[in-house]
């Protein structure tokens, strides 16, 4: 949807692939998109040849890319098309991406988390004082950083979803989680998720020029210090869904790929129940 709406609002400076299609309508057991192929390579597999003067020139049409999606802002945050946001920075399930949602105040938001965010604190105090628990979560809640305004976000940029041929950026790709984001997420994303060797040389030149009222340091102090401790003490939780293992065995594919697999159920119409694993069935804990 983010791709769709980005065509229709004529950008510039956002290389996007020629064409997207989506099969399938919602409600529907099985979706498919189908989008044409950028020319080139992702920029991971080129960016250590690079000259001085190369990376810079991808460091500008990065810039330039986020200079005119951030332009793009909204009173709460949200998906391009007024869906709720999949919570991609707290609350975020490897399992289904569609469990938390990022509610419309910080305090709705990081409440509709708090047993997820009081289980993960306990384990990783390891204690099972409710007074302590308490306190740290006031803290913690009350150190994280305001979202407005909430920009348009890729949400997901790295350099693999850069692809690159002889200097240009063809196609920023992979749009899944984006949406309308704390104005503090995508630089703290590049940060503290990217782990693409050259990535804070690059990112560090972007974000020099698109937010320069922070310094590393600054920014470091005032977001990402304060927002990792609450993504920490989510991962802590240890949580469960319904169906999550349960898969069908593919067969070999044919003669010439004789590759199996799986298909997981929580891919097709797993109802995926979230609920916190309090007895950690799935692992020893130690309080």
């Amino acid at each position: 949807m983010t791709y769709q709406f980005l065509k229709q609002q004529g950008t510039k400076n956002i290389p996007l692939v020629e064409a997207m299609h989506q099969y399938g309508k919602s409600g529907d057991p099985f979706q498919f998109t189908v989008m044409s192929r950028a020319k080139g390579v992702p920029l991971q597999s080129v960016w250590h040849g690079l000259s001085s003067e190369e990376r810079k020139g991808y460091a500008e049409q990065v810039t330039a890319a986020l200079r005119e999606l951030r332009k793009f802002t909204s009173p709460v945050p949200r998906r391009v098309d007024g869906s709720p946001l999949w919570d991609n920075i707290i609350g975020r399930c490897y399992v289904s991406k569609k469990c938390q949602n990022i509610k419309n105040t910080t305090e709705e938001w990081l409440g509709s988390i708090d047993e997820e965010l009081r289980f993960g604190i306990a384990r990783s105090y390891r204690t099972l004082d409710k007074d302590f628990i308490e306190a740290k979560l006031k803290e913690l809640k009350a150190d994280f950083p305001d979202g407005a305004p909430y920009v348009l976000t890729h949400g997901d940029l790295h350099f693999e979803n850069i692809i690159v041929n002889n200097g240009k950026i063809e196609a920023i790709i992979d749009w899944e989680t984006a949406g309308y984001y704390p104005w503090w997420f995508e630089r703290f994303a590049s940060l503290n998720r990217v782990y693409s060797s050259g990535a804070g040389e690059l990112f560090g030149t972007v974000w020099a020029e698109l937010d320069p009222d922070h310094d590393p340091k600054q920014f470091k102090d005032k977001v990402s210090n304060h927002v990792r401790p609450l993504e920490s003490a989510y991962y802590f939780c240890l949580l469960e869904h319904t169906e999550d293992l349960d898969v069908w065995r593919r067969p070999a594919f044919c003669e010439c790929k004789p590759y199996g697999g799986v298909i997981y159920r929580r891919d097709w119409d797993a109802e995926l129940e979230h609920k916190i694993d309090y007895k950690g069935e799935k692992q020893k804990i130690i309080l």
